[in-house]
């Protein structure tokens, strides 16, 4: 047996090795409830039928896509360049600490149309300075960027604490800072949470990182270093201006993420902000590393897959609470099965399996 490099991957083969990794998650995830006594048919059904059966579960959905869709994107641009940003957490903490901080002490008496931009610039740079001592470090010292993006996420995670449980700490018995005021928050469709400008913003704003990587020439050397990083810095690339670059875009939409969680969620700084309640683990930065992933580190593809890991993320909720016997800890390891065999699959699609004697695989 010998792997052969494949010189350029069709477009069918990348869509068809996706689409084999996501039913092998379903096979194997199908005979993994059977052997805990559940039905599969039953919780597969609850997991696509709720959020995608019915417009309340689409709009569930949708509301949970929107922080994944713009920390995702971010993502996919810094893993296009190599530089594995895991810090998405931290920075999707830092951009709410900076929108909350906004909107009660710095401009708590501002218009909406003036303090709610004010407040998502405040996140984005929030978000892309932390992002960006990690590109710094490692371009001084060589620190490894999964170390260093790793370890300030319990750094932003721990500035929420002294900040809830301290100085912002308000007079209620949590540990939650006061509610921003009415003009710092963000237009949700009726009685629900969908805070759809934020998902507006989401989109345009994948549209604009789409249009960066394949037509400008920052988006070329983003793509030409992180196809070869050796080759491009001998073609006159600057790695640490990519990098740079890559993780400041990275960190400051995750930052935009954690203020549209503040304007349009929860309304205050308090745990859960992230999306993981104090289960740091399971929070949205999390979630889109294998978003990314799953759209190929693609723009677009973060926004199809956004969509439909919030689906399912929706469906496991559901699942929860309407089937006995199913933790939802299962639907995280339905998600991190998901993400193995598309990382399998990423081999496939880079290699051609092939045996001696012609016989092709």
């Amino acid at each position: 047996m010998k792997f052969r490099k494949r010189t350029a991957p069709s477009f069918w083969v990348t869509l068809g090795i996706s689409v084999l990794s996501i039913l092998l998650t379903i096979l194997i995830s199908s005979i993994l409830l059977f052997l805990i006594g559940v039905s599969p048919l039953k919780v597969w059904y609850t997991i696509f039928g709720v959020p995608f059966g019915s417009v309340s579960g689409v709009i569930r959905a949708l509301t949970k896509m929107i922080p994944l869709v713009l920390v995702s994107v971010g993502l996919s641009v810094a893993f296009k360049a190599q530089a594995w940003n895991i810090g998405a957490p931290g920075q999707m903490a830092m951009g709410a600490i900076a929108g909350a901080g906004v909107a009660l002490f710095l401009f708590p008496n501002y218009p909406s149309y003036l303090l709610i931009p004010i407040m998502f610039v405040s996140g984005f740079i929030a978000g892309a300075s932390i992002a960006a001592v990690c590109a710094v470090l490692k371009h001084k010292i060589n620190l490894n960027m999964v170390i260093s993006t790793l370890l300030l996420n319990y750094f932003a995670f721990e500035l929420i604490d002294y900040l809830i449980y301290g100085p912002w700490q308000s007079e209620a018995a949590f540990p939650q800072t006061r509610s921003i005021p009415d003009a710092a928050r963000i237009s949700a469709l009726g009685n629900t949470d969908f805070h759809y400008p934020t998902l507006i913003l989401g989109l345009v704003l994948a549209g604009v990182t789409y249009v960066i990587l394949s037509r400008t020439s920052i988006g070329y050397e983003i793509r030409v270093f992180g196809e070869n990083p050796q080759a491009a810095e001998y073609a006159g690339i600057s790695s640490f201006k990519v990098i740079l670059l890559a993780m400041v875009i990275s960190g400051g939409l995750a930052g935009l993420a954690g203020v549209g969680e503040v304007a349009g969620i929860h309304y205050m700084l308090r745990h859960g902000v992230t999306g993981g309640g104090a289960i740091y683990t399971a929070s949205y930065g999390y979630t889109a590393i294998f978003i990314a992933w799953l759209g190929r580190n693609h723009p677009i593809g973060s926004i199809v897959s956004s969509f439909f890991v919030a689906g399912i993320l929706v469906g496991g909720q559901a699942v929860q609470s309407q089937i006995e016997g199913v933790p939802y800890a299962m639907v995280i390891m339905i998600l991190g099965l998901m993400l193995m065999l598309l990382m399998a699959g990423e081999f496939l699609n880079r290699y051609r399996v092939t045996f001696e004697g012609g016989v092709k695989e």
